[in-house]
């Protein structure tokens, strides 16, 4: 999911803030991040200019998910919507003898085949991409940054990587799930962290970043990143 060791040192900072919830600077002041409900008062009772009850329970169509939680932008609160309890699973199960249950990715000519949604079908892993955008404060992709954000997971692992700044795939909230839930595992047992007992699913299997076709693609990603 990412291309470079500077890549990877960011990787490490992001994973090492989520699982204790280290506070984020709002404002010039630290804050620990909070999770809300999403209720039909809770816009009143806590003040919010934006209710997040109308956004969790927007319409949607046919072919597309409701919204589970998002991040409220320029906080450093995470709104949990309905969805969130209805649709997702709480975590991979484990057992004594590791995962069952467990969808792992099939790795073809280097990319990654069949759907994306049963391996990251979790709480945790939708909580990780919330708590991604809050620590990055603005400067996560999304819809309406160039590039957009990538949710496709062939898609994360071809983003561009930013040199000495932070790039495409270190600013992708999917990039850091996925890894969570692919490549995580490998790293757990020097790292000791808290989030390692929830998401590792024991999957090993990811595409080469540094290979074809993703290199190609780096090498458009790479010119087009620069100042990021």
């Amino acid at each position: 999911m990412f291309k470079s060791n500077h890549s990877v040192a960011s990787m490490y900072d992001m994973m090492a803030n989520i699982p204790y919830l280290k506070p984020v600077t709002i404002s010039s002041r630290q804050e620990s991040p909070v999770f809300m409900c999403a209720t039909p008062t809770v816009a009143a009772k806590s003040g919010l200019e934006t209710d997040p009850w109308v956004h969790c329970t927007k319409s949607t169509r046919p072919d597309e998910r409701a919204t589970t939680s998002y991040w409220l932008e320029d906080s450093a609160t995470v709104i949990i919507c309905p969805a969130f309890l209805r649709d997702l699973r709480p975590e991979p199960p484990l057992t004594p003898d590791g995962p069952r249950d467990v969808y792992c990715p099939i790795v073809r000519q280097n990319l990654f085949v069949g759907r994306s949604f049963p391996l990251v079908r979790y709480q945790v892993y939708d909580l990780i991409r919330q708590l991604v955008k809050l620590y990055l404060q603005g400067g996560a992709l999304g819809p309406e940054t160039e590039p957009r954000e990538e949710v496709d997971w062939n898609s994360c692992v071809g983003l561009g990587y930013g040199g000495s700044g932070l790039g495409p795939s270190e600013r992708n909230p999917m990039n850091y799930v996925y890894y969570a839930a692919c490549e995580w595992s490998a790293l757990c047992g020097g790292l000791r962290l808290m989030l390692c007992l929830v998401v590792n699913q024991d999957c090993t299997q990811a595409p080469n970043p540094t290979l074809p076709p993703f290199s190609v693609r780096e090498d458009v990603a790479d010119s087009n990143s620069a100042g990021f």
